[in-house]
């Protein structure tokens, strides 16, 4: 759809540099002409201000062939303003409709939208440059976002939604900052050894969603000791333009860690018999976990291909 208002935006900027004839030697330049005026400005202002992607009160209507004028002031009266046809401006065939009284141009195109003489109506967008982001890793290291052309895509939804849950069922999130133990071969002996764990910083905790270790009993925990969980969910959703380490896909999305292997490998290939493994860790019990604890069911589920899911009893 926006894509539509290029043209649009195109044809109302043509009107903003006037061509002049050349001055001749001597002559008085001109008084400076103003460009954009003060209630213009004030809707880009505005629009900074509260990190909106379209201008408050503007839409960018286009009524159907054959609409005759009756028809679009039919269709212009279903707001609540009541504009005339005649306070339309036109760009080719789109016309831009500005109201202050309803600032909400998500609204006013929903509104017009709805109406049998236009064909579409949505709020006048802002274009910027394309969303390059400013993380540190981007750029050398990120390849296959650059390959997937996600700039482009940023620029359509930038980050998607936070109403977007992505289940990552793999070797889990770090969720704690915490310290455990754990007994390892040093090549003569066995030794206890304590083992850091740290949240990542590019991943705040309040993005994610209901944790949940199916493999190491730590429950509503989940510690990451591969970090394929990690590198998975930072793919996904890692915080962007924020300066720091890499670039996500979704990074407004939220994350549900859900931890099913363990130490690189599934934890099914352990003493345990297989098929207890399988019944706390098949495709079902996962499913039936993550729909009852989230808030909202799971939009998505990223899922390694050596789960215990895998494993028949």
């Amino acid at each position: 759809m926006r894509f539509r208002v290029a043209a649009a935006c195109a044809a109302l900027l043509a009107g903003v540099f006037i061509a002049r004839a050349p001055r001749a030697i001597g002559q008085d330049a001109p008084p400076p002409q103003p460009m954009m005026s003060a209630e213009r400005t004030a809707a880009f202002i505005d629009a900074a201000r509260r990190s909106l992607d379209y201008l408050p009160g503007e839409v960018i209507v286009k009524f159907k062939p054959g609409a005759t004028r009756d028809g679009q002031q039919r269709a212009l009266d279903a707001v609540r303003s009541r504009p005339s046809v005649d306070s339309l401006e036109w760009a080719g065939e789109v016309a831009v409709l500005r109201d202050q009284l309803q600032l909400d141009a998500r609204v006013l195109a929903e509104q017009l939208a709805s109406q049998p003489e236009v064909e579409y109506a949505e709020p006048n967008y802002l274009l910027h440059h394309m969303s390059t982001p400013n993380d540190t890793g981007y750029a050398p290291r990120q390849w296959n976002l650059q390959a997937l052309d996600m700039p482009r895509a940023w620029d359509i939804t930038p980050g998607g939604s936070a109403s977007i849950i992505v289940a990552v069922v793999d070797t889990g999130i770090t969720t704690d900052n915490t310290t455990r133990t754990a007994a390892t071969w040093n090549g003569t002996a066995i030794q206890t050894i304590s083992v850091p764990f740290a949240v990542n910083p590019d991943l705040p905790a309040s993005r994610l969603v209901t944790p949940f270790d199916f493999v190491s009993g730590f429950g509503t925990t989940t510690l990451d000791t591969d970090g394929h969980g990690t590198h998975v969910s930072s793919t996904i959703g890692e915080e962007t333009n924020n300066a720091l380490f890499d670039a996500g896909i979704a990074y407004k999305a939220r994350i549900m860690p859900v931890s099913c292997r363990h130490y690189g490998r599934s934890l099914c290939s352990s003493n345990t018999s297989r098929r207890s493994i399988s019944a706390c860790c098949a495709s079902s019990t996962i499913a039936a976990r993550t729909n009852r604890s989230a808030p909202v069911s799971p939009r998505r589920i990223s899922k390694s291909r050596s789960n215990c899911s895998k494993i028949s009893g």
